[in-house]
């Protein structure tokens, strides 16, 4: 890929600096003058050589063109690409954590019980999200450990929240006998 950049030369004679680029042996690709300006299509390397002039001429690049240009585009944008990365990358960890954990059952012992299990199971709060068969582990492991006060159990996952679903398994005290 060839480097170039349009330079414009803004001075009183453009005329005898065009004479001294071609006398230097500087390739000159393209030539559009203006009234006091003329704008030049050179080689970045002959640019160089350009700068080192000493004159009266004000140099200025208008484009870069080839690689030259794309690096110039990356050190001019580079923090607001690192700043687009950075939040790329916090929006993608925040949405894989457990930002809150809910058990849903209006005896609080249940529930307290729960999120017991819970956080020795590895479901709580801060916590990376948990897979489909790693959350149904974990409810047969409860139900299992509570079989005696926990009928139903459903973990559901909504963004970065879990919602635990408890029914209590109710015990009837009095047996009931069938007359004779």
């Amino acid at each position: 890929m060839i480097n170039r950049v349009k330079i414009s030369i803004q001075g009183k004679n453009y005329n005898y600096f065009l004479k001294e680029l071609t006398r230097r042996k500087i390739n000159i690709y393209n030539i559009e003058k203006n009234n006091k300006i003329i704008e030049i299509i050179v080689d970045y390397d002959d640019y160089k050589k350009i700068t080192d002039i000493k004159t009266t001429y004000k140099i200025k690049i208008i484009r870069r063109y080839g690689l030259n240009r794309y690096i110039y585009l990356l050190k001019t944008y580079s923090l607001i690409i690192l700043m687009f990365i950075i939040g790329l990358v916090i929006n993608i960890l925040l949405s894989h954590l457990i930002l809150k954990v809910e058990v849903i059952h209006p005896n609080k012992r249940v529930r307290n019980k729960i999120y017991n299990d819970l956080n020795k199971l590895g479901l709580r709060k801060f916590k990376l999200k948990l897979s489909y068969d790693q959350r149904n582990e974990i409810k047969e492991k409860i139900l299992e450990q509570e079989k005696d006060t926990i009928e139903w159990l459903e973990i559901e996952e909504q963004g970065t929240k879990y919602i635990v679903k408890v029914e209590e398994r109710k015990k009837n005290k009095e047996e009931n006998k069938c007359p004779e």
